[in-house]
């Protein structure tokens, strides 16, 4: 696994995979859309079989040079948890529309 080295910020086109609240690792239990309820969700939950992109609004640049926008959207539990500042992965000179 990589160590990232919290005073360096890597490239805005870079995928930060398990920074990222999108990304989806195997074993992870899914569900895509919003639910009534709780109940109703875990009805629809499904397995995830191997690291993918979980965004629902479009196509990550990240992930796909072809992508619609840039849909990271910082995951702090994990960025915390490994030491890094919530904006780690956001390129602080370029716009970001999304």
């Amino acid at each position: 696994m990589k160590k990232w080295n919290p005073t360096v910020i890597p490239p805005s086109t870079l995928c930060p995979k398990k920074y990222c609240y999108f990304f989806l690792e195997p074993n992870d239990y899914y569900t895509q859309g919003l639910h009534n309820n709780l109940e109703e969700a875990m009805t629809e939950l499904k397995l995830i079989e191997q690291k993918s992109c979980g965004c629902e609004f479009g196509n990550c640049i990240r992930i796909n040079n072809n992508g619609d926008a840039d849909w990271y959207e910082p995951c702090e539990p994990a960025l915390e948890r490994d030491g890094l500042p919530h904006d780690y992965f956001i390129n602080k000179t370029t716009k970001i529309d999304n």
